[in-house]
């Protein structure tokens, strides 16, 4: 009979379980989880002892690699949560977690088929939807990023309780905010997929001050997250800081110089400091790898009207409006040049394009 002294203790002085009890366990994970919003540091460490008592543990795994992520470690949290992805195809939070960790470090292909197969797991994650849409935007693909982005889930950017509990972070009030944020959607401020979800929420409510204080230390703590990146210098470019846009804008270039997001916002970002030949050659440029942005042929038709390529305008603001009928910018840009005459078929088309268009379009970043 095992007498007091010799008895194991069935928790570390810690709180960390000393025994292999599975509700030992069980509960240490737990707790361990409740750490990742605001002490991700103190969650890894946990996660850590966790799996020196119990090696086998996938979900202490996947612990260790959130926590890692969201501590700003992504190449760790890679280490950790690649080997969970490959051997657990089916298991959603393996994929999320590792595509997530693959956009932090700028892994754009990968992170799409990570961050995709979680959207089959889970069709219900308006984070793993946004953070698709964010990469697939990266790799050129604006159709397939729209479609992400648009699936009317609770928790998408247009869910009014997110609204509500958004306008709480943004106005200081942290309890209600966390409340809503943390308790209804999952949504933790460390976590750079959430923070971007929430800057593009502030963007879209006009709070551009709110988006950049989200963005801001997001720029330094995951330098390769090519969508924070990319949202900072549209507000850059929103505050007239044109020179500062394109400056961060560069590097995002280098690292993918074939996305058309990112020649786009060069060209708009050069039309606004009036270097237009450079604009519409990065105009051309974005089109030329996806002629299926409607706005883009706008802007690309600014640039030509600007450089005194006026028949080429035209014909850009009209290739805008075979993408999009309800694009009125493209309209008032045509009226505005006062050398086209509409057409009988161009008023019935900004008539029908009137009567079907929705409420004003919101700004997103």
């Amino acid at each position: 009979m095992m007498s007091p002294g010799d008895r194991r203790p069935s928790a570390a002085p810690d709180g960390t379980p000393a025994a292999n009890s599975s509700a030992d366990l069980n509960a240490a994970v737990a707790a361990a989880r409740r750490l990742l919003g605001a002490q991700p540091d103190l969650a890894a460490a946990k996660a850590r002892q966790i799996l020196a008592a119990a090696p086998g543990r996938l979900d202490a795994r996947l612990l260790l690699g959130a926590a890692l992520r969201r501590a700003g470690e992504p190449a760790a949290a890679l280490k950790v949560l690649r080997p969970l992805g490959h051997a657990h195809p089916d298991v959603w939070g393996f994929q999320f977690e590792l595509g997530a960790a693959l956009a932090t470090l700028g892994e754009t292909a990968p992170a799409i088929a990570a961050l995709h197969r979680a959207t089959e797991l889970n069709p219900k994650s308006s984070l793993a939807w946004h953070a698709l849409g964010d990469q697939l935007e990266i790799a050129g693909d604006q159709a397939g990023a729209d479609a992400a982005r648009s699936k009317p889930l609770a928790g998408g950017v247009v869910d009014p309780v997110l609204q509500a509990g958004a306008t709480a972070l943004f106005d200081g009030d942290l309890a209600k905010a966390d409340e809503i944020l943390k308790g209804r959607f999952d949504l933790h401020p460390t976590d750079v997929t959430a923070v971007r979800l929430l800057a593009d929420l502030a963007a879209r409510m006009n709070r551009f001050d709110a988006a950049e204080g989200l963005l801001r230390p997001v720029l330094s703590s995951a330098p390769a997250f090519l969508p924070a990146q990319y949202a900072y210098c549209v507000i850059l470019l929103i505050r007239n800081e044109s020179e500062a846009a394109l400056a961060r804008l560069q590097p995002l270039l280098a690292c993918a110089p074939r996305s058309p997001l990112f020649h786009s916002l060069r060209g708009a970002i050069r039309l606004k400091i009036g270097d237009y030949d450079a604009a519409v050659e990065d105009f051309a440029a974005a089109l030329e790898r996806d002629p299926g942005l409607a706005r883009v042929w706008v802007s690309y038709g600014h640039a030509l009207r600007t450089v005194g390529r006026q028949a080429d305008s035209v014909a850009a603001y009209r290739r805008s409006l075979t993408l999009k009928p309800t694009l009125g910018e493209a309209y008032w840009s045509l009226a505005n040049l006062k050398v086209v005459r509409f057409t009988d078929e161009d008023r019935q088309a900004l008539q029908s394009a009137v009567a079907i268009a929705e409420r004003g379009c919101s700004c997103s970043i």
